[in-house]
């Protein structure tokens, strides 16, 4: 298995160390790579080689316009599948998420199985179809 390389950006240190410990046991390992941020900016910041990402796990919440966010991440990295988490308890974020482009989405109070589900069907590029009421075209009206 070749190696997947993972940024799990997020202020919150808890959060990070959360989701490495949910993968801890998953089947992409040892193949999976992950190194943690608390932004963009910081990650930029670092020494090495910052353009091979296969995935992004990104806190929704951080910044007042997160879909802003999301399509520069996309730019910065575009062979990486994005997932997004927010404690927000709307349904509209994970739309908004998805139309902007997120291959995946979690709430950050999650179960750690179900974190680590998403990640792994994200990453290994399995096809994931939305609930229709999470669809884009459902949204007229909300």
């Amino acid at each position: 298995m070749d190696t997947l390389q993972v940024l799990v950006i997020d202020k919150d240190a808890a959060f990070r160390q959360g989701v490495v410990d949910a993968i801890r046991d998953s089947a992409l390992l040892p193949g999976l790579v992950i190194q943690q941020a608390t932004s963009a900016h910081a990650y930029f910041d670092a020494p090495g080689d910052v353009s091979a990402l296969d995935g992004l796990i990104v806190d929704w919440d951080a910044e007042p316009n997160a879909s802003v966010r999301l399509a520069v991440l996309r730019l910065r990295f575009p062979g990486a599948a994005i997932i997004v988490s927010s404690s927000s308890n709307s349904l509209l974020v994970p739309r908004q998420a998805f139309a902007a482009g997120a291959a995946g989405f979690v709430r950050r109070d999650g179960p750690p199985l179900l974190v680590r589900a998403v990640i792994e069907l994200v990453l290994s590029g399995e096809a994931f179809a939305l609930p229709d009421h999470l669809r884009p075209s459902s949204m007229s009206g909300v």
